[in-house]
């Protein structure tokens, strides 16, 4: 019974019918219903774990002997160990493939993060740039306004200066006929007919402006000045203007017309 326990358990069971049929038993059973069935030897199993470190091709049955392995079990041994290599290369080659995709992966993520920077240094760059044009526009805005303030200033006070000088044209213009009617009045009054003229005055030839002196009138002799009265006129004492009055000077009488005189 313990013998028929061992054949239905041992995977690899070796014989020498194994030997002289040419094929391993499980080839054998393969119709056999019981093939399929998974039964575990531990004895079967060290014998299987020694077959792979054997490396002549030896096995140990269940009584602990060495046998040689056939040559189809060899080649069945040799294809299991070339699939396992190849199982063991595909194994490599993929974590290589994945290696090299974790680099490629990691290399790309390397150089996006170097382009974003890239980019934020463009725009940060960009930026600095236009708040320096947007100062310097506001800067040159501004100096266009001060110049237009000034220029605003100076175009009102140009016109300020030309509306004084227009008014004190205008002043003078009407001052100017002011006198030259006074003038005129007064020399009506006095029996003149204009500011040089020689007249008889009782028993002396006088000018306005020896009349004028004789009346002690600096306003008038000045009016008389600058409506063309010659000062270096005589009268028929053949004074001039000026002498008389010096004449007529007396304690200060006469010095308002002597500087009205000496201003000319």
């Amino acid at each position: 019974m313990g013998q028929e326990q061992s054949s239905e358990t041992n995977l690899w069971p070796v014989s020498q019918e194994s030997g002289k049929s040419g094929a391993c038993r499980p080839c054998r059973d393969w119709g056999n219903k019981d093939c399929a069935t998974v039964k575990v030897d531990a004895a079967a199993l060290h014998s299987e774990i020694d077959k792979e470190n054997d490396p002549h091709g030896h096995i140990l049955n269940s009584n602990g002997k060495a046998h040689t392995m056939s040559k189809e079990e060899q080649e069945c041994e040799r294809l299991f160990q070339e699939k396992e290599a190849e199982v063991s290369r595909r194994v490599a080659e993929e974590q290589r493939r994945v290696e090299e995709q974790r680099r490629e992966m990691e290399r790309r993520v390397k150089e996006e993060q170097e382009r974003l920077a890239r980019e934020a240094e463009r725009r940060r760059l960009l930026l600095e740039q236009q708040a320096r044009e947007r100062e310097e526009k506001e800067r040159q805005l501004q100096e266009m306004r001060r110049q237009g303030e000034l220029k605003r200033q100076q175009q009102e006070k140009e016109r300020q200066e030309k509306l004084r000088l227009q008014e004190e044209a205008r002043q003078k213009k009407i001052k100017e006929m002011d006198d030259q009617k006074k003038v005129r009045t007064w020399l009506q009054s006095n029996g003149f007919k204009h500011v040089n003229n020689l007249v008889r005055k009782k028993f002396l030839k006088v000018t306005p402006l020896h009349v004028a002196v004789g009346q002690n009138n600096p306003e008038m002799v000045k009016l008389l000045l600058a409506a063309g009265a010659d000062p270096r006129q005589f009268n028929s004492k053949n004074e001039t203007a000026l002498k008389l009055a010096q004449k007529l000077d007396k304690n200060g009488s006469h010095t308002e017309i002597v500087q009205v005189f000496a201003a000319q």
